[in-house]
């Protein structure tokens, strides 16, 4: 499983083809054909309208995966792309 966390940013300035390829990596087509279980997490900003909806999310991920079935916090690898790359 990964999670593909985003900054709004991305998303908002995100050309139609760099949408289209980010919501096909998230598709259930690509689970099935690839064996590949991507999912989608957009952080907005404070302020933005859906900035409640990247919290909620953020927070459901971090529950998912964050914790041992022992309840003990596990570490979450996170890459930083460098800035322009797409």
């Amino acid at each position: 499983m990964l999670l593909f966390g985003i900054a709004s940013e991305m998303w908002d300035n995100a050309s139609a083809e760099q949408r289209r390829t980010l919501t096909w990596l998230a598709s259930a087509d690509l689970k099935a054909a690839y064996a590949c279980d991507l999912y989608l997490w957009i952080d907005y900003p404070e302020g933005h309208p859906d900035y409640w909806v990247g919290q909620y999310m953020q927070a459901y991920w971090m529950r998912q995966w964050g914790f041992s079935r022992g309840q003990e916090f596990k570490g979450i690898a996170v890459l930083h792309l460098p800035k322009g790359l797409s």
